[in-house]
């Protein structure tokens, strides 16, 4: 069934079940193209003129929720810079950091959205990289079939490209701490931090005035939640508006 013809049942089905009370809906998709190609759809059930119901994408529904907005990647990225110099007391240039800053960035905010505990989270990463980098019970046959498909692999422990990852291992928790604790004091916030503030928003139904704005919820074309996206359905389905 291609994209068009699922967005047109889901259409029929919604008028059909709502009528022209869909307009007091908001419907949230995963990306903003489907959101357009809904309400093009929706069109084709109108009897008359109407609101259109409010369309968010996901991301846009918990800024929403949170009065937080995601913060420009290069801003973020600068900030991870600083703080990270900070921590490590290295030299790297922003463009040398820039491919690792990346990295991180993307770690954090699946941390975040997956509402994993960092302690425990960056603790095991710490031990599992350790482990990793302590090939001392490898012979040297196993050493040079490893470096034959791993090129960045080095046997030596105290080798400068593995100092300078376990260094940054070692920090992981202390970096994630410090950075965002930097983002909240400057008002800054990567999606994921937003994601987890949402998430733990549910459990205080006082600070939720959003979602009382509507009558229901309709979430469409979702695939793969994450942590935080299941928390804000089933919290919607307990309400009976979702």
């Amino acid at each position: 069934m291609s994209r068009i013809s699922f967005l047109n049942s889901v259409a029929r089905s919604l008028y059909q079940q709502f009528g022209e009370h869909i307009a007091d809906c908001c419907l949230v998709f995963p990306g903003r193209r489907a959101g357009l190609f809904f309400q093009k759809e929706l069109s084709r059930y109108l009897k008359r003129e109407i609101w259109m119901p409010r369309t968010l994408v996901i991301n846009q529904l918990t800024e929403e929720i949170t009065g937080e907005k995601a913060t420009d990647h290069l801003i973020l990225l600068t900030e991870l810079f600083r703080v990270y110099r900070s921590l490590t007391g290295k030299e790297d240039s922003l463009k040398e950091f820039y491919t690792l800053g990346n990295i991180i960035i993307r770690d954090f905010d699946q941390a975040d959205k997956y509402m994993l505990d960092p302690a425990q989270l960056f603790q095991n990463v710490r031990d599992l990289k350790r482990i990793s980098v302590d090939f001392s019970f490898l012979n040297a046959e196993q050493q040079e079939v490893i470096k034959s498909f791993w090129s960045s692999f080095q046997a030596q422990p105290d080798h400068k490209l593995n100092l300078h990852f376990i260094t940054l291992w070692e920090n992981l928790l202390s970096l994630y701490l410090a950075f965002n604790s930097s983002l909240r004091e400057k008002g800054y916030a990567y999606e994921g931090m937003i994601y987890r503030q949402m998430a733990n928003r549910l459990k205080d139904p006082d600070e939720l005035d959003f979602l009382n704005k509507y009558s229901g919820f309709a979430f469409i074309g979702f695939n793969a939640l994450n942590t935080c996206e299941k928390e804000l359905f089933r919290y919607l389905k307990g309400k009976n508006k979702g």
